[in-house]
């Protein structure tokens, strides 16, 4: 047949394909037996539930981890292990947002950046309240630092300490072009406008979004502990089932960020008026810019109030935990664990 008829005979993954992919994934980084999953209802219908991994370790406390934009909880998939072995925490969660990873992917009806904050907290509060979680180290990377930040000052009595890896929408960011600058920077402005995502392309894609996703995950991350061939086909294939499964939440990249990842609104005077101790982690290279996070640590030192911003030095980018997990793990345990 046709390559170009393949598309008419494409179809989507389902659940179950995509947990099969989790699976593959936790099986190499954790261990088959190591993990488990569970599935929580949320607020809305049947199919609004929040997803989870779990590992068991031999701490009393608890660590919850949100994942950033177009991934899971999988993402964790080479921390899950030592971040439960390491003695700090009796639990290690790593959560999918409402609406997206492996969660459920009911009807989104957010509209305005409120509404976007409003969904993503609802869904990680129902999903504490049934697992009877008292108190948490909450991490959120990339957009999921944003989720936390919010979560953090509205359920502040549920949160020990607030870490943020990599974190979206802290500062405003030095714009690089205005509108009319750049033909191409408005085109891709009004697109984000319109609320076009890069999932929709994956979905619209077919067969080649899978080959597109598989390259991206093979090429974007910049490990210092090299992918196995196994790790990186797995990764790829679980990255595309998080993308190809019907879309939801994923809308609210475009209400809390406007283009070039400006935020609505920014984080920092949220955080800085937490009560809890907040931590920054970035890798060196992390285009989320590390002097966003180290401003708000030293306003809060300033403040009397815990802070802390480590730059985990070498080739790590924006995922430092998936580039250098070990060295991610040293500063973590350095500035949380107990």
């Amino acid at each position: 047949m046709a390559p170009l008829a393949w598309p008419l005979l494409w179809r989507g993954l389902t659940t179950c394909e995509a947990l099969q992919a989790e699976k593959q994934l936790l099986d190499l980084g954790v261990g088959e037996g190591r993990w488990q999953r569970s599935d929580s209802r949320a607020i809305g219908a049947d199919d609004d539930r929040v997803h989870s991994v779990s590992v068991r370790g031999a701490g009393t406390e608890t660590l919850v981890m949100v994942h950033g934009l177009g991934t899971g909880s999988g993402i964790f998939f080479r921390n899950l292990g030592p971040l439960a072995s390491s003695g700090a925490w009796g639990a290690v969660h790593a959560v999918d947002w409402r609406g997206a990873g492996l969660s459920g992917r009911p009807a989104y009806p957010a509209r305005t950046h409120d509404d976007a904050v409003d969904w993503l907290v609802e869904g990680l509060e129902a999903w504490r309240r049934e697992q009877n979680i008292e108190t948490m180290t909450l991490l959120g990377h990339s957009m999921g630092g944003i989720a936390a930040a919010h979560y953090a000052a509205r359920h502040g009595d549920r949160v020990d300490r607030l870490v943020l890896v990599g974190p979206a929408g802290v500062e405003q960011r030095r714009r690089l072009y205005e509108k009319g600058d750049s033909a191409l920077y408005d085109f891709a402005s009004r697109l984000w406008e319109d609320g076009y995502h890069p999932a929709a392309v994956v979905r619209a894609l077919g067969p080649w979004g899978k080959r597109l996703v598989e390259n991206y995950a093979a090429r974007r991350f910049r490990c210092v502990a090299p992918l196995s061939e196994d790790e990186a086909a797995a990764l790829g294939e679980y990255l595309h089932a998080c993308n190809s499964l019907p879309g939801s939440s994923e809308k609210c990249m475009n209400q809390l960020l406007g283009p070039i990842a400006q935020p609505r609104q920014p984080i920092a005077p949220l955080v800085e008026d937490l009560a809890c101790p907040v931590s920054f982690i970035y890798g060196e290279h992390d285009w989320m810019q590390p002097a966003s996070g180290a401003n708000v640590a030293r306003r809060r030192l300033a403040a009397g109030k815990g802070a802390s911003c480590v730059v985990v030095p070498g080739s790590a980018g924006h995922y430092v935990f998936l580039e250098d997990p070990a060295a991610f793990l040293d500063a973590l345990l350095r500035r949380v664990g107990r």
